[in-house]
Order: structure tokens, then C-alpha cells, then sequence
């Protein structure tokens, strides 16, 4: 029955009538069998064992999926590589050259753990917030912490 589940839903299905409107006798049944048997606990005790399946199963083809797009950035890098050994540099326009270096760049900062941007946002009382890449504040941290050591 899915997260909409109801007793008026469930007496329909289990007496064969389907579209119960009212509150009735069967309902008043279904409701007894429920309070005995701890229906509701139980109900709830299934959907977090769904949510759980469902979250390894989800973290697994994440897996997989970081799994094929890292060989695929791979296969992309390498033919990329093979290009550029055989471009010629007095060829290339002062715009692609410049493309070319922009891209070297945007490759480069994060794969040595540079932030690519900071952002600035105002705060609920008009304070002025920057946010940091985590990399870059703990290497500030460290600087500071070493400086005060000094």
C-alpha cells in the first residue's frame, strides 16, 4: 500500500470492497486488529528497513557510477593528451591559446585541492559571509596555529 497506507484502505482491499467512503464496521474492525497487533509501530519499523535498502542500494550505484565516470574522465584525458602532443603552438589563436590555458587551470586547482571559487553571502543580519573551500581554511588554520607556536 506504499506510504499512504490507511485502515479505511486496508479493510476496502481485505473485504473485497474497494472504495469504502464512510467509516464503517469493517473500518472499526480493521482499526482493532491494528491496535492489537501493534500495526502502526510495525508499519513504521518496515518503512525504515525500506529506507535502508534503499540508501545502500543508492550509495552502491553511486559507487558505480563514480567508478564509470572516472574511467571515462580517464579515456578523455588520455586522447585529450594525445591532441595536444600534436598541436602546434604557432597554430593555435590568441583565443585558443588562452581557452587552453583557462582550461589547464580549471583542471589543475582541484585536483591539487584549490578552491575553483569563493562566493560571498549575506547573512540573516546583514553580516557579511565568504564561504571558504574547507581545504583552503584548514590550511589558513594550520598557518595561524603554527604562527601563535612562533
Amino acid at each position: 500500500m506504499g506510504l499512504r497506507r490507511s485502515l479505511r484502505k486496508a479493510a476496502g482491499l481485505f473485504y473485497g470492497d474497494e472504495y469504502l467512503s464512510k467509516p464503517s464496521a469493517k473500518e472499526r474492525q480493521m482499526f482493532r486488529w491494528s491496535t492489537h497487533n501493534n500495526w502502526v509501530a510495525r508499519c513504521g519499523a518496515y518503512d525504515t528497513e525500506q529506507d535502508r535498502i534503499f540508501q545502500i542500494e543508492q550509495h552502491e550505484a553511486i559507487k558505480e557510477m563514480n567508478k564509470r565516470q572516472a574511467s571515462l574522465g580517464a579515456a578523455m584525458q588520455s586522447k585529450g593528451i594525445d591532441c595536444l602532443l600534436d598541436i602546434n603552438p604557432g597554430e593555435l589563436t590568441p583565443d585558443q591559446a588562452a581557452r587552453l590555458a583557462k582550461t589547464g587551470v580549471d583542471i589543475e586547482r582541484p585536483a591539487r585541492g584549490e578552491a575553483t571559487e569563493i562566493s560571498e553571502h549575506k547573512g540573516s543580519v546583514g553580516i557579511n559571509l565568504i564561504r571558504i573551500d574547507p581545504a583552503i581554511a584548514k590550511r589558513i588554520g594550520d598557518e595561524l596555529s603554527k604562527q601563535d607556536t612562533d
